[in-house]
C-alpha cells in the first residue's frame, strides 16, 4: 500500500510539474482531478505503445478526437450544431480510449488501475471514470467562448505527405519523371479496362467470393429512407443504426472475381502469429465494412467501405520494389440522399492505384494539371443495376483491379464471404492472450515496408507502399489526396440534374 501510495504521488508530481497542465486554482476539483487522471492515462498508454492513429487527437482536448470529416465543419458549426459536433467528437475520442486501454499489456493495465484507484473511487473501472471525466471537463471547458474557438482552430487532422520530404527530394523537379510514370501507368491500366472480358489473362482458376447472405434487396426509395431518416440531426450526417447499416452493406455487396493462382491470393482474416508477425488465415474468406463520408454541395454523403486481405503480394523477380508482405484492396460505395449510388473507388491498402468509376447519376471531367495527379478512371459512366451486384474482376499475384461489370460471373468456383466490421483490426487477439492493434503508432502495419520507398520518398509520403489504417491513405504522388478527404468528390465530380437522373 505505501509504494502504491509512493507511486501515485510520484506521478501527481510529475503531473503537477508539467506546464501544460498548470490550471487556474480557481477550478473546482473535480476539473483538476480529472485532468491528472486522464494525463495518467494518457502516460500510460503513450508508454505503452498502444497508441490507435485512426483519429487525431485535439491539443489541449484530450477527451476528443476528430478525422478529416468531422474537422471540415469545424469552422461553420454554431449552437446546437456545435453540440453536436462536439457530440461526435468525443464518441471517437471515448471509442478510442477504449481500444487503446483493451490493448495495453496487462501489467501495464494494472499499473495504471493501482495509479487511479483514489480517483473517483465510486466509480469502476477505468472507462467509466474517463467517460464520467470526458463529460466534466466537456461541462466546464466547452461553455466558455474562448475554449470553444480553441476547440474549432486545433480540430485538423495532420497531412500524411512531409513537407521536409519533398524539399530534400527537390519535389518541383523529381515530380516531373513522376506524372509521366503515372501517365503511362494509366495508359497500360486502361489497355486492360477496355479489353473484352473473356480476352484477360487467367493464370490460375477464377473464384468469385459472393456474401453469405445475399437475399436482402432494398428498393432505391428504401435505401434513400434509411439515409434521409438517419440525417435527421442538427449536422444532417446520415448515421443509421447498425440494422439499417448491415442492410446497406448487404444491398451493395460486391462480388470478388479472383484470378487464384497461388495461396497469396486468396483472401481471409488478419492474425498475430507467436513470431510477431501478422499472417491471413485464409481458411473462411472474410470481408471488413465500415461507414465513412464525404461532402458533396453541402450535403453530407454516406460511403459504404469493404476491405479485403491478401496474404501477400509476392516479388515476380528478386529486384521487384512493389512486392512485400500482405496486400488488400478498399472497395467503396457513395451513395446520394436518393438513394442512388453516385460513385465507386477503390484504392489498394497502402493508399496506391486510386481508381474513380463514376455511374450514370454523375458526371466526372477530365483535369489536365502538371502537379496535381489527375483522377483516373479507367470505366467511365458505369451504369449501376440495383438487381445485379457488380463484379470486380482482381489479377493474380498483384492483385490489381482489371474491370468491374454486372453480368453473370465466370468463374468455375465459388465461395462465400462473412462480414467483419474493420475496428475489430485496431484491437486483434495476441499471442499471450491480450490484445494487440494490426496498425502500429504511425497507422502502418509493420513488416509490410515495400522497397518502393527508397524510390519514392520526394513525393511526400512517409513509407509509400506499406498497408495503412484507416485515416492514413495518401492516395496522390503528385499533389496532395488523401482517401478520407471530406471534400474529394466535390471538384471532380459534376451529379447530373435530377431530370437526368432513373432508378428502380
Amino acid at each position: 500500500m505505501r509504494a502504491k501510495t509512493a507511486i501515485l504521488a510520484l506521478t501527481l508530481s510529475l503531473v503537477a510539474c508539467n506546464s501544460a497542465y498548470l490550471k487556474d486554482v480557481h477550478e473546482p476539483i473535480i476539473v483538476q482531478n480529472c485532468r491528472q487522471l486522464i494525463s495518467i492515462t494518457e502516460r500510460t498508454i503513450s508508454g505503452a505503445e498502444v497508441i490507435d492513429a485512426q483519429n487525431a487527437r485535439i491539443t489541449n482536448f484530450p477527451y476528443l478526437r476528430v478525422n478529416r470529416l468531422l474537422s471540415s465543419f469545424r469552422t461553420e458549426v454554431q449552437n446546437q450544431p456545435f453540440e453536436s459536433w462536439v457530440d461526435l467528437l468525443q464518441a471517437l475520442g471515448l471509442q478510442d480510449w477504449s481500444i487503446e486501454l483493451n490493448n495495453l499489456p496487462p501489467q501495464s493495465f494494472r499499473e495504471l488501475d493501482q495509479l487511479t484507484a483514489d480517483f473517483f473511487p465510486t466509480i469502476s473501472p477505468i472507462q467509466s471514470k474517463l467517460t464520467y471525466c470526458s463529460y466534466a471537463l466537456r461541462r466546464f471547458e466547452l461553455s466558455q467562448e474562448l475554449k470553444r474557438n480553441e476547440l474549432k482552430r486545433n480540430a485538423i487532422v495532420p497531412s500524411e505527405y512531409n513537407t521536409w520530404q519533398q524539399v530534400l527530394g527537390l519535389y518541383p523537379l523529381t515530380a516531373i519523371p513522376f506524372r509521366v510514370g503515372i501517365y503511362r501507368w494509366h495508359q497500360q491500366a486502361l489497355t486492360t479496362f477496355t479489353s473484352p472480358l473473356l480476352s484477360l489473362l487467367v493464370k490460375g482458376q477464377l473464384i468469385l467470393h459472393a456474401p453469405e447472405n445475399s437475399t436482402i434487396k432494398l428498393s432505391r426509395k428504401q435505401v434513400a429512407e434509411i439515409i434521409q431518416t438517419s440525417a435527421e440531426n442538427p449536422l444532417h450526417i446520415p448515421i443509421p443504426t447498425e440494422p439499417q447499416q448491415q442492410k446497406l452493406f448487404a444491398q451493395f455487396a460486391p462480388h470478388f472475381e479472383i484470378d487464384t493462382a497461388s495461396k497469396n491470393d486468396y483472401i481471409g482474416v488478419p492474425q498475430w502469429r507467436d513470431d510477431d508477425n501478422i499472417l491471413i488465415n485464409t481458411a473462411k474468406p472474410v470481408v471488413f465494412q465500415h461507414i465513412s463520408y464525404t461532402r458533396m454541395q453541402s450535403k453530407t454523403l454516406l460511403q459504404l467501405n469493404y476491405s479485403i486481405w491478401f496474404p501477400a503480394r509476392p516479388k515476380e523477380w528478386p529486384l521487384d520494389m512493389l512486392g512485400g508482405h500482405l496486400d488488400g484492396i478498399i472497395w467503396r460505395v457513395t451513395l446520394n440522399a436518393d438513394g442512388n449510388p453516385l460513385i465507386f473507388d477503390s484504392i489498394h491498402s497502402c493508399g496506391c492505384y486510386h481508381f474513380f468509376f463514376p455511374t450514370q447519376y454523375v458526371h466526372m471531367p477530365k483535369s489536365i494539371s502538371l502537379f496535381q495527379e489527375p483522377a483516373f478512371a479507367p470505366q467511365q459512366q458505369f451504369n449501376f443495376n440495383t438487381n445485379q451486384p457488380i463484379i470486380i474482376r482482381i489479377g493474380s499475384n498483384n492483385h490489381y483491379i482489371q474491370k468491374i461489370y454486372l453480368t453473370t460471373a465466370i468463374a468455375t468456383e465459388k465461395r462465400h464471404y462473412a462480414f467483419d466490421h474493420a475496428d475489430h483490426l485496431r484491437s486483434l487477439t495476441y499471442v499471450n492472450g491480450q490484445n494487440h492493434s494490426l496498425y502500429n503508432e504511425a497507422g502502418i502495419i509493420n513488416g509490410t515496408e515495400r522497397g518502393e520507398r527508397f524510390l519514392f520518398w520526394p513525393m511526400g509520403i512517409p513509407n509509400p507502399g506499406a498497408m495503412r489504417q484507416w485515416g492514413h491513405h495518401a492516395t496522390a504522388f503528385i499533389g496532395r489526396r488523401h482517401f478520407d478527404d471530406a471534400d474529394l468528390f466535390e471538384s471532380i465530380l459534376e451529379p447530373l440534374s435530377p431530370t437526368d437522373i432513373t432508378g428502380d
